[in-house]
């Protein structure tokens, strides 16, 4: 009875658990625009349109990091995950100074939004930063 006791928790422990932290995007042509506040005034991006392709529509709290994150010189740490939210931890270590803050990802299948209230450091003087991020499902095939 104890072999098979430990043979049943042994193969429990090696059931992966990474897909259980990945979020499914429905396929097709989806629009992003994002928005940059800096001391209290914004300034609007453009819409740039992207696909996610049927076989890869389950995406990782990396990819969304990746999106998170405003620059390649940052990093974004998990700090809590649900089945429709991340929230992560951005530091960027530049020249002009320190930039961090948390980030919350609020995720569907066909919209999902970046909010990110980061700081950066001004010799002591904290400059707040708020980026913004949408993404929107537009059409269920990818545009050419």
């Amino acid at each position: 009875m104890k072999k098979l006791i430990i043979s049943a928790a042994l193969g429990f422990m090696l059931v992966p658990v990474a897909q259980a932290s990945d979020y499914r995007l429905t396929p097709g042509g989806w629009t992003i625009s994002e928005g940059l506040g800096v001391g209290g005034k914004s300034t609007p991006s453009k819409a740039r349109q992207f696909c996610i392709e049927s076989g890869a529509s389950s995406v990782s709290p990396d990819w969304f990091a990746n999106l998170a994150k405003p620059g390649d010189d940052c990093r974004a740490s998990v700090v809590a995950q649900t089945s429709s939210e991340l929230q992560f931890q951005i530091s960027c270590q530049r020249t002009s100074g320190k930039l961090e803050g948390p980030s919350t990802v609020h995720i569907g299948q066909d919209k999902f939004t970046i909010d990110s209230e980061l700081a950066m450091d001004l010799g002591g003087i904290p400059l707040p930063m708020g980026r913004d991020l949408t993404a929107q499902r537009i059409s269920s095939q990818c545009s050419q």
